[in-house]
């Protein structure tokens, strides 16, 4: 009688160690991440390619745009995707413009989806291109 007892009660504290706990403790539910931006070289010359690299962006975005210190429609945009992977990343060349003043500047990726837009902000150093003018 003693070993069933003892069978029992393993077979008890076994049930109980492997049954999930439902709707006892519940984890709260992840914070979304603020979308961030890279650019590699960090410095880089007037009419050079840098990469760009985005990550934490919405996957449901329709498009990224790139700018050059202020997002606005008045402002070109220096590089675009719509290659948005489904964990929110994505990745472009693009040319330092040739007309950026040699100075740190903003570089602002604007994503664009049905809910609206998310931006993320990096800085890049802009330097000379040492490359002299052609008169004509």
């Amino acid at each position: 009688m003693r070993n069933l007892i003892r069978l029992v009660s393993l077979l008890v504290c076994l049930g109980l160690l492997f049954t999930p706990l439902s709707g006892v403790v519940r984890s709260a539910p992840l914070a979304p991440t603020a979308p961030t931006l890279t650019v590699t070289p960090g410095t880089a010359a007037q009419g050079t390619q840098v990469q760009v690299k985005g990550t934490g962006f919405n996957s449901s975005d329709v498009s990224v745009s790139l700018y050059l210190d202020v997002a606005s429609a008045q402002n070109p945009i220096i590089g675009a995707t719509n290659a948005i992977l489904p964990d929110g990343s994505w990745l472009m060349d693009v040319m330092v413009p040739p007309w950026a003043t040699v100075a740190s500047h903003k570089l602002i990726a604007v994503g664009v989806n049905r809910l609206g837009n998310e931006q993320a902000e990096t800085t890049i150093s802009v330097t000379a291109s040492g490359k002299k003018a052609a008169f004509i």
